[in-house]
């Protein structure tokens, strides 16, 4: 029953180490998700104004002509190259992210598959132990009975062999008073049985031989 505790209690304690593995990976994962969620808001909102750069195209050609930072159409070309630049290292980064977090879901479907495995496993252990318990209480209960039963016999032969004791001597001890003779204190019920047997065999054959006697006459 102590080994059955042991295993129960390391079996707990491990699914709750795994338990709070999984809860850990799945926190990681939603952080993930949000973080895509924000990248993916940042592209749509550069989209919007990449596109409102080329509705704008022939106006800004226009002010390039008066504006003071931008010279020349390459300077507003090298705006735009790292405008896309910045585009596709965000477009890069989200998928990236996106790898990510497939990789990280497939990780966890794993782990909980294994987990489900595990965990059936152990529920297959505790119903053998629970059976095994079962059975165990079941058979101490008979042994029980058994031992029971064992106890009121040897008490009542106990008390039967007190009772035969106590018989024997009492006939044991009105023999030597018919006799005339001293009891020894130290002799043993089998001792004492043996002279009754012994007196009632010599009793028996006076009577008998007093019977012939009395035929003959």
């Amino acid at each position: 029953a102590v080994v059955s505790t042991q295993s129960t209690g390391r079996a707990v304690k491990k699914a709750n180490t795994e338990r709070d593995s999984k809860l850990q990976r799945m926190r990681e994962i939603e952080a993930l998700s949000v973080e895509s969620k924000k990248l993916q808001s940042f592209l749509e909102h550069q989209k919007i104004k990449l596109t409102k750069h080329m509705v704008f195209q022939k106006y800004m050609d226009k002010v390039l002509e008066k504006a003071d930072e931008f010279s020349e159409n390459k300077d507003a070309i090298m705006r735009y190259d790292t405008l896309v630049t910045t585009h596709q290292h965000l477009l890069d980064r989200e998928t990236d992210n996106q790898d990510k977090l497939e990789r990280e879901k497939a990780n966890l479907m794993k782990f909980m598959e294994e987990k489900n495995n595990d965990i059936m496993n152990f529920n297959n252990q505790l119903a053998n132990l629970q059976m095994n318990l079962e059975q165990a209480q079941s058979s101490a209960v008979k042994w029980e009975s058994v031992w029971t039963h064992i106890k009121n016999t040897a008490a009542r032969q106990t008390l039967l062999l007190g009772r035969i004791k106590m018989a024997t001597h009492n006939l044991f001890m009105l023999i030597n008073k018919q006799m005339k003779t001293k009891a020894e204190p130290s002799e043993s019920t089998e001792q004492q049985l043996q002279k009754i047997q012994i007196y009632i065999k010599d009793l028996t054959e006076i009577i008998q031989e007093t019977g012939r006697q009395s035929d003959t006459k």
